[in-house]
């Protein structure tokens, strides 16, 4: 609504890729966590290329990726030929995995970056959010415009006061670092989305443009 017919349309994704790390057969970490399919399926030699192919498959501008711990060696040259660019932020140690950000680099044009840790007792392996201020050229040269993208995990592991408190974190760091630009928050936010109202259907969805 009230979005020009002529205005710039960029279509974005958020993906959880199983950080390998993680990927662990369930009789490895107890009944109540890991994930009850054969361990075949979950090595990353298995699952890298399907990881590939969905991230490409929905032709999007920019991709939002938690879970990552294959950065250097995977996702930058997987896509790199692809047409993005991208950007990357590990978690605190000991974590092993972090968030990256990916942009279509004929559509969009890389400007500055943040990184904030969300955990405000700043303990080991905080979930970490990832700001990344895209320029969008305009038709004609200075009638560009600034996006301002975040990518984010909330724990899983914690109670939803803990979530609700980074998501808090997330809105005023991204606040702060926006300064008026259009925003974009692609995460992973470990909880349901709300039933009875509009907003559970579009919580659902992985796709947005």
């Amino acid at each position: 609504r009230g979005v020009p017919a002529d205005a710039p349309r960029i279509r974005v994704m958020h993906f959880n890729a199983l950080a390998d790390c993680l990927a662990k057969h369930a009789p490895l970490l107890g009944p109540r966590r890991g994930f009850r399919c054969t361990p075949e399926a979950l090595s990353w030699e298995g699952r890298s290329e399907r990881i590939k192919r969905e991230l490409l498959r929905y032709d999007c501008d920019v991709l939002g990726v938690c879970e990552v711990d294959h950065y250097d060696d995977f996702f930058a040259p997987t896509l790199e030929p692809e047409g993005y660019d991208g950007a990357y932020k590990r978690k605190r140690s000991p974590a092993k995995d972090g968030v990256a950000i990916f942009w279509r680099r004929r559509r969009l044009e890389e400007a500055l970056r943040r990184s904030v840790f969300l955990d405000r007792h700043k303990g080991p392996g905080s979930q970490v959010a990832l700001l990344q201020r895209l320029h969008v050229p305009g038709a004609v040269a200075g009638q560009g415009r600034n996006l301002v993208v975040c990518s984010t995990h909330l724990r899983a592991s914690k109670g939803d006061d803990i979530r609700m408190q980074q998501a808090a974190e997330v809105v005023s760091a991204l606040s702060d670092f926006a300064r008026g630009d259009p925003q974009v928050i692609l995460a992973d936010v470990n909880s349901e989305a709300p039933t009875g109202s509009g907003s559970s259907t579009v919580a659902a969805n992985t796709v947005f443009e």
